[in-house]
């Protein structure tokens, strides 16, 4: 194949096809040197691939639908909308190939422009990138660990050339204005286009600008906004060059995500001479194929792969003990009696944003009982509003929020400075790249450690649901992770195809290697074998349709309330603020099993539970009463004596008589 060929290349079939027929396996790998450049492989991926899962799209709390784009993708003109004109910019010439530059230049200019500290030099990736860049010599593929600079790539081409522009296309809302607020050396701008930011002077920023980094998302990248800009000839001559950011994304959201899938497409209207330059910490050989086809990488492009071996990480993988929504197996991140001052700054990653919003209420009202102020606690996810986002994020690096939990939001590419601790709670439909990348948040500082914990829920363990031969949806190389006894760190580093390493005898790299490594766990103290005289009485089980019954009426209890003693004071908020629907739900399905205040507290998640659990205990008795599952009273019979017959006197007798004679409730008394 001609590799100077425009034409989209699509051997995705054939890849496919090769998987359905190789059985899933851990192949064996060849040693590799710590630094690869040569072109890139063409032959079918070692790893099996898993189907991807659909995922929800939210925007502000509510779910988006999937909808067909009511025009061409990167098209100028639409039919049914005005026709709009490509910018004309004066100065039509576009950027020429010049000379390489060597280390010593490169970090002369680092240092000058304030990219890095006077006593630090630039990576030998970060040298290598931009001269290829400054060349225009073909496409490449970066591999390098999380926090190791792969930003200064699209940086320091522009510093050189002291022109120019650097078109960034960044996954997240999040991610793009970290980079639009960041340090980017003396000269350097930057412009985030998005939705909340997509004004004509905002374009026209875009297409006038030098040394420029434009952060884009791929949904922008092809709206008819910004095709003013691709079908600009004189603003494609002035790209320095193209940058995916976590390029792994590509393969991993392609098919929920279709503007992920047409980068080819723009590619093909800029042209090949324009370099794209791929970026990850986390992009085994499957993943790069996925690049060929949707992205329009060239086949010929150069392939640095330094891997994503940290030694300052560790890995801890724990299964869980209690059920998911008491939360008990992380209650480590909020000790009991613990300060404020003591907590350790940490990341808890959940997928499923009801439970993380229940997660987040759980802490919350943890902390609040301790005494910990409630900004110690953050939630991020992509529901929320970029405001949010934005205050979230900066409360989180500096300091003021010690527990951040999020989502994907925050998984790949965001520097928090000072994490110690990243946990991902439960592990289904997680894929090893993605644990890896949000491992890769701790730690970011030099001379810092950080831990990456995993929670096994039951169905991800041995003998559970899944299976590394029998995977189903599931990621097998995690399945491996979760259930094997092997070292954790050389099963990450296999599977994301990384180079080898030497490693160090004094590196703490997993809990199975070094079993000390695991956290404590808070224990509650219970009764073993209680009598009957201490067993609770249980209330009967209800229906399905007496659950309903107990939700609506708990409900109309909450409503009643909130009008009596919550309206007048706090008229903004409303009764779910006190209790949530969610807790009501828990407790109508788990009645049988509250038989005190107490047992309230792992169904719900109250925060004002001071004020609220007893009425709130009382109106369920009632409820319960009023439905007959309350277990009827013992019935209590009274003999009298019988009126034909008078009543005979007592003799005294020194007989004793035995426990098997007595008649249901005597007692024997011995007053001896």
């Amino acid at each position: 194949m001609d590799p100077t060929d425009s034409s989209p290349i699509n051997p995705l079939t054939q890849i496919q096809r090769r998987y359905n027929a190789t059985p899933v396996q851990t192949p064996t790998r060849p040693a590799r040197a710590a630094l690869t450049i040569q072109p890139a492989p063409i032959d079918s991926p070692g790893n099996p691939l898993a189907p991807i899962k659909h995922r929800k799209q939210l925007r502000n709390g509510y779910e988006q639908s999937p909808k067909t784009p009511s025009y061409r993708p990167y098209s100028l003109n639409n039919p049914g909308t005005p026709r709009q004109k490509a910018f004309n910019i004066s100065n039509p010439a576009g950027l020429q190939s010049i000379p390489a530059l060597d280390p010593e230049q490169w970090n002369n200019l680092a240092v000058k422009s304030g990219v890095i500290a006077a006593d630090a030099q630039l990576r030998g990736f970060q040298i290598q990138i931009s001269n290829l860049v400054l060349m225009r010599r073909g496409d490449a593929l970066l591999i390098s660990p999380t926090g190791s600079g792969k930003s200064l790539t699209w940086i320091l081409p522009l510093l050189a050339r002291k022109e120019g522009m650097s078109l960034v296309v960044t996954p997240y809302t999040s991610l793009g204005l970290d980079g639009e607020l960041s340090n980017k050396g003396d000269g350097i701008s930057s412009l985030f286009v998005y939705s909340e930011q997509n004004s004509q002077q905002d374009f026209e920023k875009a297409a006038t600008g030098e040394m420029l980094v434009i952060y884009v998302c791929p949904e922008m990248l092809k709206s008819p906004s910004f095709a003013c800009l691709i079908h600009s000839a004189s603003w494609r001559g002035r790209l320095s060059a193209i940058y995916i950011d976590e390029a792994h994304l590509v393969h991993q959201t392609h098919t929920w995500r279709p503007s992920y899938s047409r980068i080819y497409q723009f590619r093909k209207i800029v042209g090949l001479d324009t370099p794209l330059i791929a970026l990850s910490a986390t992009c085994p050989e499957l993943y790069r194929h996925s690049l060929l086809t949707f992205a329009g990488l060239r086949m010929d492009y150069t392939l640095i792969n330094h891997g994503n071996f940290r030694p300052e990480l560790s890995t801890i993988i724990l299964p869980m003990l209690y059920d998911i929504t008491s939360f008990l197996d992380i209650a480590f991140i909020l000790p009991l009696g613990t300060r404020e001052a003591d907590l350790v700054p940490t990341i808890v990653y959940a997928d499923d944003l009801e439970l993380l919003t229940k997660m987040f209420w759980w802490a919350f009202s943890r902390a609040a009982s301790m005494g910990i102020p409630t900004h110690a606690i953050d939630i991020i996810h992509s529901g929320l509003s970029v405001r949010h986002q934005e205050l979230c994020m900066n409360d989180f690096r500096n300091g003021i929020t010690k527990i951040l939990l999020g989502s994907s939001k925050i998984s790949a590419g965001i520097n928090f400075p000072g994490v110690k601790r990243v946990v991902q709670y439960k592990c289904r439909d997680l894929r090893l790249p993605n644990f890896d990348q949000r491992r890769g948040r701790g730690a970011r500082r030099q001379g810092e450690t950080a831990v990456g914990m995993i929670f096994v829920e039951p169905s991800m363990k041995l003998g559970g649901d899944f299976s590394v031969e029998n995977p189903g949806e599931q990621d097998p190389g995690m399945i491996e992770l979760v259930q094997s006894d092997e070292c954790a760190e050389a099963i990450i580093q296999r599977h994301l195809d990384n180079p080898r390493h030497n490693r160090d005898p004094s590196y703490n790299c997993c809990n199975r290697c070094d079993p000390s490594m695991q956290p404590g766990r808070e224990y509650e103290w219970v009764e073993e074998n209680p009598g009957p005289s201490s067993a609770f009485p249980t209330t009967n089980k209800s229906t399905t349709a007496q659950r309903e019954l107990i939700y609506d009426k708990l409900a109309a209890w909450c409503l009643q309330h909130w009008r009596s003693y919550r309206k007048a004071k706090w008229p903004s908020y409303g009764p779910k603020t006190l209790i949530s629907d969610s807790d009501l739900e828990e407790l109508a399905a788990h009645t049988n099993k509250i038989n005190c205040i107490e047992d309230m507290r792992r169904y719900t998640h109250i925060v004002h539970w001071k004020d609220l659990s007893t009425p709130l205990f009382e109106s369920l008795q009632g409820i319960c009463q009023e439905l007959n599952l309350l277990p009827p009273a013992p019935e209590i019979v009274i003999a009298e004596p019988t009126v034909n017959q008078p009543p005979q006197k007592r003799r005294k007798t020194t007989e004793k008589r035995k426990p098997e004679e007595l008649a249901q409730g005597e007692m024997i008394i011995d007053f001896q």
